[in-house]
């Protein structure tokens, strides 16, 4: 009876987690452009790769966490994983396929992932046993990619953009609220 109730609850809560993770990552993104705008350009990286270093290692550490405690798999990675990545799919199921075409080879995904997903579910997908060494092998380069990256691209896209169009915005936005 109490698994029955549990599976019920994993399937309610699992596309509550799936919301949360969503809106998190926006916030990331919205908190990332700020940063990269405000502070110099290596400050900026070192505040967002100890964000992002402290955020990957909390989540990493979490669906370990319950997947040794509850047996449930937070972030639904297991069909890239082990015997169920190997099942023939059908030509209609085009994002699964474009999902197996990435996570066959480890660097494509380290790289790809890393910067499109993020190092958490990059790290969850590649390693091969939950523990710590293993977990940051991959955090810390998907991490300092990522950064890199989106520094970067939202340092460069607030040169264009910032001062013009984005604080105007928010200054109207307070004066109106």
């Amino acid at each position: 009876m109490q698994q029955i109730l549990w599976e019920k609850c994993r399937k309610i809560l699992d596309p509550f987690l799936f919301a949360v993770y969503l809106v998190g990552v926006h916030w990331y993104d919205v908190l990332c452009a700020c940063i990269s705008n405000e502070f110099k350009y290596w400050t900026a990286l070192m505040i967002m790769t100890i964000l992002l270093l402290t955020i990957s290692v909390s989540l990493v550490g979490g669906h370990a966490w319950t997947e040794l405690r509850f047996g449930w798999d937070l972030m639904g990675l297991e069909e890239f994983k082990g015997s169920k990545a190997l099942l023939p799919l059908p030509r209609r199921k085009i994002f699964k396929r474009f999902k197996l075409w990435i996570t066959k080879s480890r660097r494509t995904t380290l790289w790809l992932g890393s910067v499109i997903i993020g190092p958490p579910v990059v790290t969850v997908l590649l390693r091969k046993n939950p523990g710590w060494r293993e977990s940051l092998r991959y955090i810390i380069p998907g991490t300092l990619l990522s950064v890199g990256v989106w520094v970067t691209f939202y340092a460069g896209v607030g040169l264009l953009t910032w001062e013009q169009y984005i604080k105007p915005f928010f200054r109207h936005l307070r004066l109106t609220i």
